[in-house]
């Protein structure tokens, strides 16, 4: 066991129940902690000359305790690495002045929760089963990369790609490596990319809300490798391109509620088999409320309404199933028309204000209770024993 740690740093070796002297030497650029708890007692500025400014291994966890954790100028490093297997970065606290932000690797199963972090992003690689949960990333991202079992959740997130310096475009990424994963309940405020991107088989993308996606982004996006992912639930609103942009096969997208789409709402692509997309809620689209590009599609039960098109569905092949869907193109009158008309009916000396009529709510406060069992479910409480042997 070793460990170097700041004048301000509290060590508290949990494990073996022995503290380190509270009153270490100097503050370093490089501090590793194996088997301990570091608990943060007042904000903390530390030299970076290049180093990662903590490392926590095996075991170890790092407490910010509503305090901040900074470098003294600014760095690429990674304010926080964890190696090993289950290390914990835990909040509420900040990192800032490390564009590196956090890097999680090693055997895995590991835990971030609760970090607020400006610029900077979360990269999870090569590094299975890790928590990334209820973190505040102004102008940075999540980015998944070589990770199975990841789980994705709760988090805020402001994407700026310039500003963070993330090599994804989007402020959730998982890569094609990265499958078995869930991403539920994240709020992307704004994104300068995509909102979601997962490339990965056997993904689960629930509940999320998505918004002011710019950059020629979409607010969720399955790629070509992205089989038997299920699209739940989610809230998509105002983007530059489509709202929903499937490739892939065998992927469901089912009771998702998207509006103000710079393109279409739903896109499946010419890449896509066997894609279902069911219940689905559209509104305020400039194009096709859904476009089906691909083969043996299932379109069923959605409501499109206020489209662009010449048809709520546009489909270019046959041999798929598309019935009982609603359409209606026709979009209400603006608030300033209708109380114009208003106006002018009663001779009123003032308009009263308009509010739209329905918004989507895309985090319902309740965790659904079972996950569809026609998808793969990600994150069971015990590590398997085996990955699933055969891929469709």
């Amino acid at each position: 066991m070793k460990f170097a740690a700041t004048p301000q740093l509290l060590v508290l070796l949990s494990l073996l129940l022995r503290a380190a002297p509270s009153n270490a030497d100097v503050c370093t650029d490089y501090i590793v902690i194996e088997d301990g708890i570091i608990l943060l007692t007042e904000d903390t500025e530390c030299p970076c000359n290049g180093s990662t400014l903590l490392e926590l291994l095996t075991g170890a966890t790092l407490d910010l305790n509503g305090y901040e954790l900074k470098c003294d100028q600014a760095s690429k490093v990674a304010c926080v690495s964890m190696m090993g297997e289950g290390a914990t970065l835990r909040g509420p606290g900040t990192l800032s002045n490390c564009a590196g932000g956090i890097l999680v690797g090693g055997e895995g199963s590991h835990i971030v929760k609760g970090v607020a972090m400006a610029n900077s992003n979360i990269l999870v690689e090569n590094s299975p089963w890790n928590e990334v949960d209820s973190n505040t990333l102004e102008g940075g991202s999540i980015q998944v990369v070589g990770s199975e079992y990841t789980t994705i959740s709760n988090n805020v997130i402001s994407f700026d790609d310039i500003s963070s310096g993330a090599t994804g475009a989007a402020a959730i990424l998982l890569d094609t490596a990265s499958s078995t994963s869930i991403v539920e309940y994240n709020q992307v405020l704004s994104s300068s990319g995509n909102g979601i991107q997962v490339d990965s088989a056997y993904v689960h993308v629930l509940e999320n809300m998505i918004s002011n996606v710019d950059g020629g982004g979409v607010g969720i996006q399955v790629g070509t490798q992205g089989r038997f992912v299920l699209v739940k639930e989610n809230g998509v609103k105002g983007t530059d391109q489509d709202c929903i942009h499937i490739s892939g096969a065998d992927v469901e997208v089912l009771e998702n509620m998207v509006r103000d789409c710079g393109g279409n709402g739903i896109y499946v692509d010419t890449d896509a088999e066997r894609p279902t997309v069911k219940e689905n809620q559209i509104d305020n689209v400039p194009k096709h409320a859904i476009v089906v590009e691909s083969q043996d599609e299932v379109v069923k039960y959605n409501t499109m309404t206020c489209f662009g098109g010449d048809s709520g569905i546009a489909v270019s092949t046959e041999g798929g199933i598309v019935s009982d869907n609603i359409e209606d193109a026709t979009c209400p009158e603006s608030a300033t028309e209708e109380e114009e008309d208003k106006v002018e009916s009663s001779d009123a000396s003032a308009k009263p204000t308009a509010t739209p009529t329905a918004t989507p709510t895309a985090t319902p406060t309740a965790k659904p209770s079972a996950t569809p069992t026609a998808t793969a479910t990600a994150t069971p409480t015990e590590k398997p024993t085996a990955t699933p042997t055969a891929t469709p």
